[in-house]
């Protein structure tokens, strides 16, 4: 690998991990502060490492595309939401959106082409750990940013402007702090599972409990029935797999208890754990703020 194509590849990683701070993205100058300004940091910071890669995969032809069924079956995907955002009723805001989503199949192109650049250079496992770990650090700067932002007048980053005491953080919506701290919570535990080094599965078991924490406190009902849902499939498929009798016992044990938070949630998510009525000073003292 040349010089140029090294540096190509620097730069790319380097919009990766830009790419990961878009949670802390709050534009209060903007129409919809938590939504706007993350997707235009999104979208410039994909359209900029795309052009990297593809200058990178004209000079090395290691980097292009390979065929996979996952990359035919997003390519179909894609092919199908274009046809439909062409020929649906409003094709024009099919394409662009509104700022209160901006999702549009203008998001969609970028996701696509974020595919091509993450599936073609984070090729190896060594790339895919420093990428979850820089993740999982980024997820634990929710509450401080959020505390920062609302100590600066940014108003809501704590708590939701229509009154509910749910936590929002960098959001502005309890259901999406709740999802992405979800996805860390799997990821904090396939990294557990990857290391083997005593203090790192301790640390590892620390921010479990963090994000768990902040997850839990979000409330929500249909991020929770995912979390159960990816642990019990998980621990339904590990007696199969796992060549550990210790891991096929534990994986046994953890489907009882879930079955039972699941229905302790549901029956409590209309009163206690939905609007969580603590006082503003206590909530701010149980989130350490």
């Amino acid at each position: 690998m040349s010089s140029l194509e090294r540096t190509l590849l620097w730069m790319i990683w380097g919009g990766i991990a830009l790419l990961l701070l878009t949670p802390l993205v709050v534009t209060n100058s903007l129409f919809f502060p938590f939504i706007t300004g993350k997707n235009f940091f999104f979208r410039i910071i994909v359209e900029v490492i795309f052009g990297f890669y593809v200058a990178l995969a004209i000079l090395n032809r290691d980097f292009r595309p390979k065929k996979s069924p996952l990359l035919l079956v997003l390519t179909l995907f894609f092919a199908v939401v274009t046809l439909a955002a062409l020929f649906g009723v409003d094709p024009y805001h099919s394409f662009w959106s509104n700022f209160e989503r901006m999702e549009g199949l203008i998001t969609h192109l970028h996701l696509f082409a974020l595919f091509l650049v993450l599936s073609h250079t984070l090729r190896g496992s060594k790339e895919w750990f420093y990428f979850m770990n820089f993740s999982v650090a980024v997820s634990l700067l929710v509450v401080p940013v959020a505390k920062y932002l609302e100590d600066h007048g940014f108003v809501g980053a704590i708590s939701d402007l229509s009154g509910s005491t749910r936590p929002v953080m960098t959001f502005g919506n309890s259901i999406y702090l709740a999802v992405y701290m979800m996805f860390h919570l799997f990821i904090i535990a396939a990294l557990f599972y990857k290391v083997r080094v005593w203090w790192a599965r301790t640390l590892y078991a620390l921010l479990f409990l963090f994000d768990f924490y902040i997850f839990f406190i979000a409330a929500s009902r249909g991020a929770f029935v995912g979390f159960v849902a990816g642990v019990s499939l998980i621990a339904v498929l590990l007696p199969f797999f796992s060549v550990k009798r210790s891991y096929r016992f534990a994986a046994l044990a953890v489907i009882a208890p879930l079955v039972i938070s699941a229905g302790i949630v549901f029956r409590i998510a209309g009163s206690a754990l939905q609007s969580w009525r603590l006082p503003r000073y206590r909530r701010s003292r149980l989130l350490g703020l």
